[in-house]
């Protein structure tokens, strides 16, 4: 289980998600903090002309060195949650209705 954290550090604020044992989760950021092989996996993926609605970093407590990034993407006017790993590999692709975000 996660739960909402509200976050307010220098002027910037964001929200994460933290879990039952205290580790950070889900963390907004932007397409310019991705690993250039993220980017590099999204930009050769069939995505890549995707227009881009939401993006997290995911950090598993048990593998904080190897964090997830996930996207929800508008595709072909439909919207897709995608997932790439740390390498730049595109792990997961699920469609999502138009009403979920």
């Amino acid at each position: 289980m996660a739960y909402p954290l509200a976050i307010a550090l220098s002027g910037m604020s964001g929200w994460a998600a933290v879990s039952s044992l205290c580790a950070i989760v889900m963390l907004p950021t932007s397409l310019k903090e991705f690993p250039d092989v993220v980017r590099e996996g999204l930009s050769t993926s069939r995505y890549a002309k995707a227009r881009v609605l939401k993006i997290e970093k995911v950090t598993n407590s048990d593998k904080e060195e190897a964090p997830s990034y996930e996207l929800l993407v508008e595709h072909d006017r439909k919207k897709h949650e995608i997932v790439f790993c740390s390498t730049g590999e595109l792990t997961k692709e699920e469609a999502k209705s138009q009403h979920e975000n």
